[in-house]
């Protein structure tokens, strides 16, 4: 019997496979990470901020120059070589705290060497997939591959913060440790076709010259910057915010791990069914209208976070779950925002041009996020922490703003493909 839309491609089918068991080791990484430094290392909330902020800043630092080895080298290869350094690296976290050697210096160190291993990941995951679909596949394709991240999101959330638990935090980074490797043998199937040929040393122009051409296109184009400056602005906000946002339900509401980790479940059941019906709403509404409308809720949801009451009874207990669960079931709409704005992204940009662009885009997110942990860090430890997932919550409505007033408010098909 055979298989129709875009699980009838073989190599879709092994990406996808690829990019799941990825996904399934950095949302663990997500939950268990924190709780290394939180339970085991006694962190506080500018060690949260330096931490995350570990993660994010050799993409900034080195994104511009890695997104054009990207584009120099073959994406699939780039790929399993950063599923399978994340692997190793993460390995020491368990090692180290058996040990009892583990640092919170340590425990920098192995969070930035995995950011600029998934800085690349992302970036060549993306370029790749025009390679993989057909132009009129890639809302369908990014749809099933958000789907699958909604379903091993829920899993990983609601299974990892029982692990923590039960196995601690540390030895649950193994098992994320083991994901990354399974993605990186599933990549072995992936066979690319299409325009990108990586070239010889005699073909290349100056790597600067290489990087300035992505910039380039990105802040010329009249719909690419704009969506890129909306993506970059809500990152910003949801970083602000999750300076804060573990250390509020963990500390402050007193929900326990496992708990909390019911809760994101929800997150990833709404992520599911935006997934699955984004491709349906584009059509009808508008592709444009479809990323205001889903960052649009994203943003406003934000709001209701920063109103949750402390949790001093089981009555206030069950309210504060109640509004939390609510708060997660925003992530769809999110979601709906993000499979639009990659495929606009994936489709406008040149072949050649994809890794660059992607990398640039990549790169100001860093940016923004950095400047968003630094903000919330800083309101956090003066301000407290329901001021700092207020004013993430501002953030992100500036970047719903930037949509709102751009081109791609009217933009109801995605362009054709350039060459």
């Amino acid at each position: 019997m055979a298989i129709s839309g875009v699980f009838g491609n073989r190599t879709f089918r092994y990406l996808f496979g690829a990019a799941t068991a990825s996904n399934f080791g950095s949302m663990l990484n997500a939950m268990a990470l924190p709780f290394v430094a939180i339970i085991v290392l006694d962190a506080s909330p500018a060690d949260i901020a330096s931490l995350t902020a570990a993660g994010i800043l050799p993409g900034f630092v080195l994104g511009l120059l890695a997104s054009t080895w990207v584009d120099r080298l073959p994406r699939r290869l780039v790929m399993m070589v950063a599923d399978w350094g994340r692997a190793v690296l993460l390995l020491w976290i368990p090692i180290g705290a058996a040990l009892d050697v583990l640092t919170l210096l340590q425990l920098h160190l192995v969070v930035a060497g995995h950011g600029l291993l998934g800085f690349l990941f992302g970036t060549a995951s993306h370029a790749v997939l025009p390679q993989v679909v057909e132009g009129s596949q890639l809302v369908e394709a990014n749809g099933r591959i958000k789907a699958a991240d909604a379903v091993t999101e829920g899993v990983a959330f609601a299974s990892g913060g029982w692990l923590v638990q039960w196995l601690t935090a540390p030895l649950v980074i193994l098992v994320d440790a083991v994901s990354y490797a399974v993605s990186g043998l599933l990549l072995v199937g992936v066979k690319t076709k299409g325009a990108h040929n990586p070239t010889g040393p005699q073909d290349r122009r100056s790597i600067w010259s290489e990087m300035g051409t992505g910039l380039a296109f990105l802040v010329s184009h009249p719909l690419l910057l704009p969506s890129a400056a909306s993506v970059a602005l809500s990152l910003m906000g949801w970083r602000m915010a999750g300076v804060a946002y573990m250390l509020f339900v963990y500390e402050e509401l007193g929900l326990q791990p496992g708990v909390l980790g019911l809760a994101f479940s929800a997150g990833a059941v709404s992520c599911f069914l935006g997934a699955l019906g984004a491709e349906r709403l584009g059509p009808r509404i508008g592709v444009g209208p479809a990323m205001i409308l889903g960052l649009g809720v994203f943003a406003a949801a934000a709001f209701v976070l920063p109103l949750v009451p402390v949790a001093s009874t089981p009555a206030l207990w069950a309210l504060a779950l109640a509004v939390l669960v609510v708060h997660q079931l925003a992530d769809g709409f999110e979601v709906i925002f993000e499979i639009h704005q990659t495929s606009l992204q994936q489709t406008v940009t040149p072949d050649a041009l994809l890794g660059r662009v992607g990398g640039a885009v990549r790169f100001a997110c860093s940016g923004a996020a950095l400047g968003g942990l630094l903000l919330g860090g800083l309101i956090g430890e003066r301000y407290g922490l329901r001021a700092t997932l207020g004013a993430g919550a501002v953030v992100l409505a500036l970047g719903w703003l930037i949509l709102v007033l751009s081109p791609v408010r009217v933009l109801r098909e995605l362009p054709r493909s350039e060459t």
